[in-house]
Order: structure tokens, then C-alpha cells, then sequence
């Protein structure tokens, strides 16, 4: 099959590529930055900002749109040119194909409370905590008003994303154990679902083979969940890492964050500050998800977990040149060393 990639310079788009590349698929691949020479070796691009129109005709089979903003800190107006209206963009080039699939986040769920095994039938809440939510909500629903258009039309859900070229959390983590300290919010023991990379390739590979029609989300994420300090002391040891571990009250923790928050704006600092208040929320409480839809329609049974992800993620950090390499910029990272296809 023909199958087009929007964010295919970026963290899952890559893995994408490479995953649906080997099993013998034609990828025509969509970024708006000039592509790493290894991802020729794996499709034909196309440059497309996705806030703009494109002139050319989509002749794709499937289209997996995973181009977005990326990132719970940031301008509504950017957010939404990305995340919004570059899904619009997308969802009317798009038209012809058969299967429109579209790389949403748990973050559409409610924010202000913790997520027990969330199912996918929850109401989208009335207020988000960050415009990153607002905004692919917003974009969820727009997918949802363009079904019509398509034989079918599918929504995934992923949670905490991780595995090699990772741009986010675990740089995050590192950075802090770098420094020989990291900060636990509370006792530590609250659980989250997370999600191997390559269980999403997993994941869009049975729905490639599924029979099902019209319109469906599905949750994505591992088979097991983690406590955060479960998370913490896995990824420092893989790294030889020991950083002095501190346990701060929520409060405690919250008012840092907003001192964070404060100083970045002040400063004009156009990165995500390294500690703030949606990091204190999404730590501090039990944030699960059910994957029991999935796995009764898809027949889905992950392959991948943190185990085999740590492993794979320090294999890559050391074949782009080591941890301090990848702390200092981990955006440019993702077709660079090690190539994992899942």
C-alpha cells in the first residue's frame, strides 16, 4: 500500500516510517524541515508546513497524521495553527485515502483529576489545563466531523511515549540526574500508563489488517503501568546514574514550578522551562489508561514494554555520541546513530 506520513522528522513519525518501510509498504514522507539523509533510505519526501495548503494531489492508500505541536508549554495561537488547523490541513489532503489515522495524546482526558483506567468513551471536560490539550481536543473533534468523508477514520491515543530518539521525558530525567538530584512529587508511588514507541507501530500495523470501518479511538500504551519511582530509578541505573532523590509535598511543588514558569517568561525563553505546573499534575497523580478496547477489537497484545525500551534507548543514546550528546539536543536526534525499526 501507498501509505503518506505527516511528522516524519519527528519522534513517532520516524519510527513510522521505518516500521511500515519494512514490511514492504510505499512511504511518501511530510516534514517541514529539511529531511536527515537516512530517511531517503526509507521513503520519498515531501516538504509541507502543514499550517499551509499543498498543491499536490494525495494519492496515499492510508494517511497517518502525526505532525503537531508537541510540547505542553507554549502560545494558544501556535498550538493551534499546528495542531488544529495543520489536522484540517491534512484531513482535506487527505480526502481521497481510504484510512485517515490520527496521532492524538491522552491528553484530551480531564487534567484536574487523576485517570483511573480511563476508557475512551470520557467526556472531553469542560476547561484544559494547557493549550497542548485544548487544542488536539479541538482537533480530535474536527477529525470526527470529516468521518463522513472517509470509508474509515481513526483516532489513537498514546500516553507518555517513549524509546529511542524520545525528545521529552527522558531527556527531562536525565537532566535533572545529571545535576545529582531529582525531584519526586509526593511519595512517588502513583502509576501511569506509558507507551513504547513500538507499540504504536504495533498498534498501526493490525489496524492496516483489521476489517473494521468508520470511526473508532482506541488507547494505546504498555500492558503494565509504572509508579514514577519505578520510572526514575530504572532509567538513572540504565544510565549509571545516581542522583540524591527528594520528595516534594504538591504544594511545595507547584509554587517551584510557577517560580520556573515566572523566570522563563520573564526572559523570554522560547524553551519549555525544565520544571512546571503540568509536570507537577501529570507526576503527582495516578494517570491510567484501559486498554481493553484495543485488545478485544485489534486482537492487540504489546510486544514492547520498559524493560527492552531501556535498553534500546541507552543502545541509541551511545551510538549518537553518549548521554551529555543527546541531554544538550535531543530534537535533532531522531535519524541520527542506531536506526530502531519496531
Amino acid at each position: 500500500m501507498k501509505i503518506g506520513i505527516t511528522g516524519a522528522t519527528g519522534f513517532v513519525g520516524s519510527h513510522l516510517v521505518r516500521h511500515l518501510s519494512s514490511q514492504g509498504h510505499n512511504i511518501v514522507a511530510y516534514g517541514r524541515s529539511k529531511p536527515a539523509e537516512n530517511l531517503l533510505k526509507f521513503a520519498d519526501f515531501r516538504l509541507w508546513d502543514i499550517t499551509r495548503p499543498i498543491l499536490e494531489r494525495c494519492e496515499a492508500d492510508i494517511f497517518i497524521h502525526c505532525a503537531g505541536f508537541v510540547d505542553t508549554w507554549g502560545r494558544y495561537r501556535d498550538m493551534y495553527d499546528l495542531n488544529v488547523m495543520g489536522t484540517k490541513r491534512a484531513l482535506e489532503f487527505a480526502e481521497g485515502a481510504e484510512h485517515f489515522i490520527y496521532m492524538s495524546t491522552a491528553s484530551v482526558y480531564n487534567p484536574w483529576y487523576g485517570k483511573h483506567l480511563a476508557t475512551e468513551d470520557s467526556l472531553y471536560p469542560e476547561k484544559y489545563a494547557n493549550n497542548y490539550g485544548a487544542t488536539k481536543a479541538q482537533a480530535e473533534r474536527m477529525v470526527k466531523d470529516f468521518s463522513n468523508k472517509y470509508r474509515k477514520v481513526t483516532i489513537l491515543r498514546p500516553h507518555v511515549i517513549y524509546g529511542p530518539g524520545d525528545r521529552h521525558i527522558v531527556p527531562r530525567i536525565l537532566k535533572f540526574a545529571e545535576r545529582g538530584k531529582e525531584f519526586v512529587i509526593g511519595d512517588g508511588t502513583n502509576e501511569f500508563s506509558i507507551t513504547h514507541v513500538g507499540n504504536i507501530c504495533y498498534a498501526v500495523s493490525l489496524l492496516l489488517a483489521a476489517k473494521l470501518e468508520m470511526f473508532r479511538i482506541f488507547n494505546v500504551t504498555d500492558d503494565k503501568t509504572l509508579t514514577v519511582n519505578e520510572l526514575l530509578k530504572r532509567l538513572c541505573l540504565a544510565f549509571d546514574l545516581h542522583p540524591r532523590v527528594y520528595n516534594v509535598p504538591y504544594l511545595a511543588a507547584y509554587g517551584i514550578a510557577v517560580l520556573f514558569e515566572t523566570q522563563n517568561r520573564i526572559f523570554s525563553h522560547k524553551k519549555t522551562p525544565l520544571f512546571t505546573r503540568d509536570i507537577v499534575r501529570q507526576f503527582s497523580q495516578e494517570s491510567t489508561l484501559s486498554i481493553e478496547k484495543i485488545k478485544r477489537d485489534l486482537h492487540y497484545d504489546p510486544p514492547y514494554d520498559f524493560n527492552n525500551g531501556i535498553q534500546d534507548i541507552k543502545l541509541w543514546v551511545d551510538s549518537i555520541g553518549g548521554r551529555k550528546e543527546y541531554i544538550s539536543n535531543p530534537n535533532e536526534k531522531v535519524w541520527q546513530g542506531k536506526l530502531f525499526t519496531y
